[in-house]
């Protein structure tokens, strides 16, 4: 038996981060430039969201409200997330 609750949740953490930078443009003067470059740091992500007890092993989370601020890449984001957990 099912029952779907729902619950809001708090979700910081501390991590590393690698990314692949690149980028594509027209300059006036200069052409067409390309560039990528590896970058490795350190990401803290804060966020809140929603989780939803969908069957009893089994959890939908949306988090509209995540940010990413990351050390060392070029840049942060704002990053809404998804996902489903499993519990064992």
């Amino acid at each position: 038996n099912a029952t779907s609750k729902l619950a809001f949740f708090g979700d910081a953490g501390l991590g590393l981060v690698q990314s692949v930078e690149s980028y594509d443009r027209n300059e006036l003067f200069a052409g067409h430039s390309t560039h990528e470059e590896y970058a490795t740091g350190v990401v803290l992500r804060l966020g809140v969201g929603l989780a939803a007890d969908v069957a009893p092993r089994w959890r939908v989370l949306l988090a509209p409200l995540a940010m990413d601020l990351m050390i060392g890449p070029k840049f942060s984001g704002w990053m809404p997330t998804l996902g489903v957990a499993y519990r064992l």
